[in-house]
């Protein structure tokens, strides 16, 4: 009865799939309130991304401006700190906790870009691999296997030697260098998908091979695609950050995470803080991430959630 008045009444259709859609999200937000530690993660994330995106009003200080008078002067609740400067100074008098600040939009920037870059060439090939077979899948499978037997930061390395260091550079770098996770992921989800009766029925009344994998075998992987984006985001900041301590990440006149950790090797003995708060800052950026991810995963993949904490019937 209920399916054929919403067959009957296109508006109710609509109404049905608002009210799904408003359902399953309650069920998120009350599962996420449920679960402190993906809570206090997805806080930490958005003060992150809030520090990113209004930066040049919430530092108290320009970020590059030297204060040689103030080298190396200590945060404020250490002895001879100033609150005018909570975080200290570097070896050039600059104010850390500004250059923190500026810093994380480089980490989200590239964490982010980076993630959809590698996304849309992995997810590409892994559902032409997964879904045509044959040559084409050996081919693709082939040059992930071959990119698989290189160190990640290696070949990373190699390519930045070769074009320079630039934050462009690094984007496409990491893009170009992560998409073999995504094409195994997609590919993998694709092979048991595509030979299901959805889309056996949708191939007989004549649709064409794009738009399948489009718009009926791509939605189904989204879950996955979304769980490893989220993964890979945590991975890209390290990344970045590590291309940057060794010198071949962005250049030095912009503020950098990683850059700011090197600078303050010479330091760690005499003055701590140089290297070791803007490390706390790759830290709680990548455990944030990492937690908030493992959670996404519970929930959006059914073969790993758990249902511990609803009542036994």
């Amino acid at each position: 009865m209920t399916t054929s008045r919403l067959a009957a009444n296109p508006l109710s259709v609509v109404e049905h799939d608002v009210g799904a859609r408003s359902s399953r999200l309650r069920i998120h937000a009350a599962s996420l309130a449920r679960n402190k530690v993906a809570l206090v993660s997805l806080l930490a994330l958005m003060i992150v991304v809030c520090a990113a995106l209004g930066a040049p009003w919430i530092a108290p200080h320009n970020p590059d401006q030297q204060h040689l008078a103030l080298r190396l002067h200590p945060p404020a609740w250490v002895h001879g700190g100033s609150w005018s400067y909570p975080l200290g100074n570097d070896a050039l008098g600059r104010d850390i906790l500004s250059r923190i600040i500026y810093g994380s939009r480089i980490s989200i920037l590239v964490g982010v870009s980076a993630v959809v870059l590698q996304g849309l060439i992995g997810i590409a090939l892994g559902l032409v691999a997964g879904y045509h077979g044959g040559w084409l899948d050996s081919v693709i499978m082939r040059l992930t296997d071959l990119q698989y037997a290189i160190p990640f930061l290696v070949l990373a390395l190699a390519v930045m030697a070769a074009l320079g260091p630039s934050l462009k550079n690094v984007i496409l770098v990491l893009g170009i260098t992560g998409w073999v996770y995504y094409a195994r992921v997609v590919r993998s989800e694709v092979l048991s998908i595509r030979r299901q009766e959805f889309v056996e029925a949708t191939r007989s009344v004549g649709a064409s091979n794009t738009r399948l994998m489009v718009k009926h075998v791509l939605p189904n992987v989204m879950s996955s695609i979304i769980v490893l984006a989220s993964l890979q985001v945590a991975r890209m900041i390290i990344s970045e950050a590590s291309l940057s301590f060794l010198g071949m990440g962005v250049p030095p006149s912009i503020p950098s995470w990683g850059d700011m950790v090197a600078e303050g090797r010479t330091y760690v003995t005499t003055a701590w803080w140089l290297s070791a708060l803007p490390g706390l800052a790759i830290f709680i950026t990548v455990m944030a991430v990492n937690l908030f991810g493992d959670w996404m995963r519970d929930e959006l993949d059914p073969t790993t959630k758990t249902y511990g904490d609803e009542p036994a019937g």
